[in-house]
């Protein structure tokens, strides 16, 4: 007590956690006087909610999308500029990439990283129409026919030794190396990457919404919100800070201009932004993309050896949807 920093970041998953422990200070009017607070991401603004109250802002902006590379594309007989929109054109493609040969692989995944896949396949899941949890984030649909529909898809390119075989223990921390590489012809990343990942002669990033298996698009939004410790003495100061951060010179000339996604809805079609066409998509999906809401989602989904982890490693590398595993899953949700 006493102990916390001024300034207090949080997953948006986790912002609920936050504001119900009464961790970050009550900053609703002084959000309210900001001329722009209404164009604050939408997603991150609920999670920053409580009794009706403001506790956060918006610090990072990301959203999920398949990364695909467009030098593989090429030599593959693809066209480039025809990404597949729906997930079995996807695995089609992978396929015809993997034959290639020579070390490289249709589909890199995160196979052993629980946050990284329910970033990822969540969006195919609500692409087909269905949710993922219920209202309350207390049970899931995730044995639902449209679900497994999902998870078969990436089972099959599993199978068929379309994707790669590093994919079963990836937790993560390497996948956007494996992919700048050029060994693989797609991934399923953040926006985030699309900053950090450098094109090369081998690499030349295109991008494309995360599908379901017959059509549709979504994106997970997620990213950090960021407020002031319930204990701080330098509210002024702190505020000062958080302020700073949505103005319109630090979101473009800092976040927009290194192909990151800007806080604020009204500053997403800028100077940087518009000259690059994945990030007016990218920025188009958070007007469709979800957050999903449950109050012991890191518990169930991001915990490494979480119900979630076990439950779609089994789906996808096992022998598929496991109603044991589910009943886990469900019963991590209820607490």
């Amino acid at each position: 007590a006493g102990g916390l920093p001024d300034i207090l970041a949080a997953n948006v998953i986790d912002g609920p956690n936050y504001t119900r422990s009464g961790l970050w200070l009550n900053i609703d009017s002084r959000i309210k006087k900001l001329p722009y607070w209404q164009q604050l991401a939408t997603g991150h603004m609920a999670s920053a909610m409580y009794n009706r109250k403001y506790y956060a802002v918006p610090h990072v902006v990301d959203a999920s999308s398949i990364y695909y590379n467009k030098v593989l594309f090429e030599k593959a007989g693809l066209d480039p500029n025809k990404p597949p929109t729906t997930l079995k054109d996807m695995a089609t493609a992978a396929a015809k990439i993997s034959a290639l040969g020579g070390g490289v692989d249709g589909l890199y995944f995160p196979g052993n990283c629980g946050g990284c896949l329910a970033f990822t396949l969540f969006p195919s899941i609500w692409a087909s129409g269905q949710k993922v949890l219920n209202l309350q984030g207390t049970a899931s649909y995730l044995g639902t026919t449209k679900a497994k529909a999902v998870f078969n898809v990436y089972a099959k390119m599993w199978k068929d030794g379309t994707m790669a075989v590093g994919s079963k223990n990836e937790a993560g921390a390497t996948q956007n190396a494996v992919f700048e590489s050029g060994k693989a012809g797609f991934a399923l990343l953040g926006s985030k990457a699309l900053g950090t990942i450098k094109e090369s002669d081998k690499l030349k990033i295109g991008l494309v919404a995360l599908s379901g298996p017959d059509g549709g698009t979504s994106t997970f939004v997620g990213g950090d919100t960021i407020g002031i410790s319930a204990t701080s003495k330098n509210a002024d100061a702190a505020w000062n800070f958080l302020q700073w951060t949505l103005e319109d010179k630090q979101q473009i000339d800092i976040y927009a201009a290194k192909n990151f996604m800007t806080s604020r809805r009204d500053l997403a079609e800028n100077k940087f932004a518009l000259a690059d066409p994945r990030m007016v998509l990218l920025n188009k999906l958070l007007v469709t993309g979800q957050s999903p809401y449950s109050a012991r989602f890191f518990q169930t989904f991001n915990d490494a050896n979480g119900p979630w982890i076990l439950f779609v490693r089994e789906a996808i590398f096992g022998s598929g949807v496991s109603k044991t595993l589910l009943a886990k899953l469900d019963s991590s949700l209820a607490g």
